[in-house]
Protein backbone atom coordinates (compact mmCIF):
# COMPACT_ATOMS: atom_id res chain seq x y z
CA UNK A 1 0.00 0.00 0.00
CA UNK A 2 2.87 2.38 0.72
CA UNK A 3 4.23 1.94 -2.80
CA UNK A 4 0.95 2.75 -4.51
CA UNK A 5 0.49 6.32 -5.72
CA UNK A 6 -1.05 8.46 -3.04
CA UNK A 7 -3.54 11.22 -3.69
CA UNK A 8 -4.28 14.15 -1.43
CA UNK A 9 -6.69 17.02 -2.01
CA UNK A 10 -5.66 20.38 -0.61
CA UNK A 11 -8.19 23.17 -1.10
CA UNK A 12 -6.59 26.51 -1.92
CA UNK A 13 -8.40 29.76 -1.42
CA UNK A 14 -7.51 32.67 -3.67
CA UNK A 15 -7.06 36.15 -2.31
CA UNK A 16 -9.42 38.84 -3.50
CA UNK A 17 -8.64 42.52 -3.35
CA UNK A 18 -10.87 45.12 -1.78
CA UNK A 19 -12.90 47.42 -4.02
CA UNK A 20 -13.09 51.17 -3.43
CA UNK A 21 -14.85 53.95 -5.30
CA UNK A 22 -13.00 56.98 -6.69
CA UNK A 23 -13.27 58.77 -3.34
CA UNK A 24 -11.67 55.90 -1.43
CA UNK A 25 -14.88 54.63 0.16
CA UNK A 26 -14.80 50.85 0.63
CA UNK A 27 -17.44 49.04 -1.43
CA UNK A 28 -16.23 45.46 -0.92
CA UNK A 29 -13.75 44.04 1.56
CA UNK A 30 -12.53 40.72 2.85
CA UNK A 31 -13.47 39.79 6.42
CA UNK A 32 -11.82 37.05 8.45
CA UNK A 33 -14.19 34.25 9.44
CA UNK A 34 -13.62 31.22 11.67
CA UNK A 35 -15.26 27.89 10.79
CA UNK A 36 -15.60 24.63 12.70
CA UNK A 37 -15.93 21.48 10.65
CA UNK A 38 -15.71 17.72 10.70
CA UNK A 39 -13.25 15.70 8.64
CA UNK A 40 -14.31 12.07 8.60
CA UNK A 41 -10.96 10.80 7.30
CA UNK A 42 -9.40 10.87 10.77
CA UNK A 43 -12.50 9.26 12.30
CA UNK A 44 -12.32 6.48 9.71
CA UNK A 45 -8.85 5.57 11.05
CA UNK A 46 -10.42 4.63 14.40
CA UNK A 47 -11.24 0.91 14.41
CA UNK A 48 -14.90 0.01 14.16
CA UNK A 49 -14.86 -2.67 16.87
CA UNK A 50 -12.23 -4.04 19.27
CA UNK A 51 -12.23 -7.12 21.49
CA UNK A 52 -11.97 -6.31 25.21
CA UNK A 53 -11.59 -8.71 28.13
CA UNK A 54 -13.47 -7.87 31.33
CA UNK A 55 -12.53 -8.83 34.93
CA UNK A 56 -14.06 -12.32 34.63
CA UNK A 57 -12.03 -13.06 31.48
CA UNK A 58 -14.99 -12.80 29.12
CA UNK A 59 -14.27 -11.34 25.72
CA UNK A 60 -16.72 -8.97 24.12
CA UNK A 61 -16.78 -6.65 21.12
CA UNK A 62 -16.75 -2.94 21.91
CA UNK A 63 -17.90 -0.45 19.22
CA UNK A 64 -14.97 1.97 19.50
CA UNK A 65 -15.77 4.25 16.56
CA UNK A 66 -19.45 4.56 17.48
CA UNK A 67 -18.55 5.42 21.09
CA UNK A 68 -15.99 7.97 19.90
CA UNK A 69 -18.52 9.65 17.60
CA UNK A 70 -20.95 9.95 20.53
CA UNK A 71 -18.29 11.55 22.75
CA UNK A 72 -17.17 13.78 19.87
CA UNK A 73 -20.77 14.88 19.21
CA UNK A 74 -21.24 15.64 22.93
CA UNK A 75 -18.06 17.72 22.92
CA UNK A 76 -18.98 19.69 19.79
CA UNK A 77 -22.56 20.23 20.94
CA UNK A 78 -21.35 21.65 24.23
CA UNK A 79 -18.70 23.89 22.64
CA UNK A 80 -20.89 25.18 19.80
CA UNK A 81 -24.20 25.27 21.74
CA UNK A 82 -25.90 22.88 19.35
CA UNK A 83 -28.12 19.81 19.68
CA UNK A 84 -26.08 16.64 20.30
CA UNK A 85 -28.32 14.46 18.14
CA UNK A 86 -28.06 16.92 15.25
CA UNK A 87 -24.25 16.91 15.47
CA UNK A 88 -24.11 13.11 15.61
CA UNK A 89 -26.50 12.77 12.67
CA UNK A 90 -24.41 15.26 10.71
CA UNK A 91 -21.26 13.24 11.35
CA UNK A 92 -22.92 10.06 10.10
CA UNK A 93 -24.90 11.57 7.22
CA UNK A 94 -22.80 14.35 5.74
CA UNK A 95 -19.22 14.21 6.98
CA UNK A 96 -18.90 10.49 6.29
CA UNK A 97 -19.88 11.04 2.66
CA UNK A 98 -17.32 13.80 2.06
CA UNK A 99 -14.35 11.78 3.38
CA UNK A 100 -11.25 13.95 3.54
CA UNK A 101 -13.05 17.17 2.61
CA UNK A 102 -14.17 18.85 5.83
CA UNK A 103 -17.89 19.49 6.32
CA UNK A 104 -18.43 22.92 7.89
CA UNK A 105 -20.60 22.36 10.94
CA UNK A 106 -20.74 25.99 12.06
CA UNK A 107 -19.43 29.04 10.23
CA UNK A 108 -18.38 32.37 11.66
CA UNK A 109 -17.70 31.32 15.26
CA UNK A 110 -16.07 33.72 17.71
CA UNK A 111 -12.30 34.07 17.86
CA UNK A 112 -12.28 32.74 21.43
CA UNK A 113 -14.11 29.56 20.35
CA UNK A 114 -11.80 29.24 17.35
CA UNK A 115 -8.65 29.44 19.49
CA UNK A 116 -9.99 27.04 22.12
CA UNK A 117 -10.97 24.45 19.50
CA UNK A 118 -7.72 24.96 17.59
CA UNK A 119 -5.80 23.94 20.72
CA UNK A 120 -8.05 20.89 21.17
CA UNK A 121 -7.83 19.87 17.51
CA UNK A 122 -4.92 17.51 18.21
CA UNK A 123 -6.91 15.67 20.92
CA UNK A 124 -10.06 15.10 18.82
CA UNK A 125 -9.53 13.24 15.53
CA UNK A 126 -11.95 14.58 12.95
CA UNK A 127 -12.13 18.10 14.36
CA UNK A 128 -11.31 20.64 11.66
CA UNK A 129 -10.97 24.30 12.63
CA UNK A 130 -10.03 26.84 9.98
CA UNK A 131 -9.91 30.53 9.32
CA UNK A 132 -11.19 31.72 5.98
CA UNK A 133 -12.00 34.95 4.25
CA UNK A 134 -15.48 35.96 3.19
CA UNK A 135 -16.60 38.87 1.08
CA UNK A 136 -18.35 41.71 2.92
CA UNK A 137 -20.18 44.60 1.29
CA UNK A 138 -20.45 47.46 3.84
CA UNK A 139 -23.13 49.26 1.80
CA UNK A 140 -25.30 46.16 1.59
CA UNK A 141 -26.74 44.02 -1.16
CA UNK A 142 -27.28 46.90 -3.59
CA UNK A 143 -23.53 47.42 -3.99
CA UNK A 144 -23.06 43.67 -4.37
CA UNK A 145 -25.54 43.75 -7.26
CA UNK A 146 -23.82 46.77 -8.83
CA UNK A 147 -20.33 45.30 -8.58
CA UNK A 148 -21.38 41.80 -9.49
CA UNK A 149 -20.84 38.65 -7.50
CA UNK A 150 -21.00 34.94 -8.02
CA UNK A 151 -24.37 33.85 -6.80
CA UNK A 152 -27.34 31.69 -7.70
CA UNK A 153 -28.71 31.73 -11.23
CA UNK A 154 -32.17 30.76 -12.37
CA UNK A 155 -32.96 27.39 -13.95
CA UNK A 156 -33.84 29.06 -17.26
CA UNK A 157 -30.54 30.93 -17.37
CA UNK A 158 -28.64 27.72 -16.60
CA UNK A 159 -30.45 25.87 -19.40
CA UNK A 160 -29.73 28.71 -21.82
CA UNK A 161 -26.01 28.63 -21.00
CA UNK A 162 -25.92 24.82 -21.26
CA UNK A 163 -27.62 24.94 -24.69
CA UNK A 164 -25.21 27.60 -25.88
CA UNK A 165 -22.19 25.56 -24.74
CA UNK A 166 -23.60 22.49 -26.53
CA UNK A 167 -24.04 24.50 -29.74
CA UNK A 168 -20.49 25.82 -29.49
CA UNK A 169 -19.13 22.29 -29.04
CA UNK A 170 -21.02 21.17 -32.17
CA UNK A 171 -19.62 24.08 -34.18
CA UNK A 172 -16.09 23.22 -33.04
CA UNK A 173 -16.55 19.54 -33.96
CA UNK A 174 -17.91 20.50 -37.39
CA UNK A 175 -15.04 22.93 -37.93
CA UNK A 176 -12.41 20.33 -36.96
CA UNK A 177 -13.83 17.76 -39.40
Amino acid sequence: EAYRPQRRSVPEHCDRAGVCDRFGKTLAENVLQYNVGISYRAIRDIPTRVWHTDEQGNKRLVPVRKDYIKKFADFLAQELHMDRDFVEDTIHAKASVLGSVPYILQANVSERTFLRLKMLEKDWPGLHVESSVRRHYPEGRIVADLLGYVGPISVEEHRKITRELGNLREYIRAYEE
